[in-house]
């Protein structure tokens, strides 16, 4: 009882954390709408996050973020005839510019997703003889086979995760985002998120989420739940780029439209 009462108040803290950070993120990302042309910042000032997520529809979806030295900096918009190449094995795209109101980002997709495929960057660069080269590998697949897309809980329940293919010893990471109703109709939302064991199942304790001990709760409707969950590999970044880039891929599995009664 004790290592349970634990653990269960190491994931209120854990999840206290995650409720600020996902907090601030918007407002840190709104001071990202500075913009600046790549001719004009040298390689050692671009931040880069490069990042490859394999869905369970043979789908990699490749995006690449550039900002001014670090990642709350000026957006990069790439000029002249410089350009983000990935290649994997037997084909090579370029990646198209992205914009939205914030956020400046460059993307492709590539129809490949098994675990161990090398995805390989070039960044071609105006005044660079040779293009800056980084690469990363997909972590191994996995499927959630519990809970299911649409299935019911109720608030005292336990949400029995379990995935195939686990890999004990290494870490996997689960995200379960609830959103309820408050009594004068605004949206009430919590998360609990987490690395865990990748063993293969886990439970997620509803008792616990600090959102169900609310009274301003309108007990008559029920909150929904999306369950994430990822595997990480990280790659190795061309040392020409500023030292806070980073570089990923992702193994990334979704359950949806779950329902919570209160």
């Amino acid at each position: 009882m004790d290592n349970l009462l634990a653990s269960t108040q190491k994931r209120s803290a854990s999840l206290a954390s995650s409720l600020l950070l996902a907090t601030m993120i918007p407002a840190l990302t709104a001071c990202s709408s500075e913009e600046t042309n790549s001719a004009e910042v040298v390689s050692a000032k671009i931040s880069t996050i490069m990042r490859v997520e394999a869905g369970d529809d043979n789908i990699s979806r490749v995006v690449v973020e550039l900002n001014e030295k670090d990642a709350f900096g000026a957006n990069i918009r790439l000029v002249g005839n410089e350009r983000l190449e990935v290649s994997a094995p037997g084909v090579t795209k370029v990646l198209v510019v992205d914009t939205d109101l914030f956020d400046i980002d460059y993307q492709a997709r590539i129809e490949q997703t098994a675990g161990d495929t090398l995805f390989s960057f070039a960044f071609y660069r105006d005044a660079e003889p040779d293009a800056l080269g980084s690469s990363v590998r997909l972590p191994q697949p996995f499927t959630i086979l519990a809970p299911q897309d649409k299935q019911q809980f109720r608030v005292d329940e336990q949400v029995e995760m379990r995935w195939s293919a686990p890999l004990p010893g290494q870490n996997i990471h689960y995200n379960a985002s609830i959103n309820c109703t408050n009594l004068d109709g605004t949206n009430a939302s919590d998360i609990s998120t987490g690395d865990i064991d990748d063993n293969g199942a886990f439970s997620v304790d509803l008792p616990a989420i600090t959102l169900f001990q609310s009274e301003t709760l309108d007990r008559s409707k029920k909150c929904s739940l999306i369950l994430t969950m990822n595997r990480e590999n990280r790659g190795t970044l061309d040392p020409a780029f500023a030292s806070n880039s980073i570089i990923q891929a992702l193994q990334i599995r979704r359950v949806t439209e779950m329902d919570i009664f209160l």
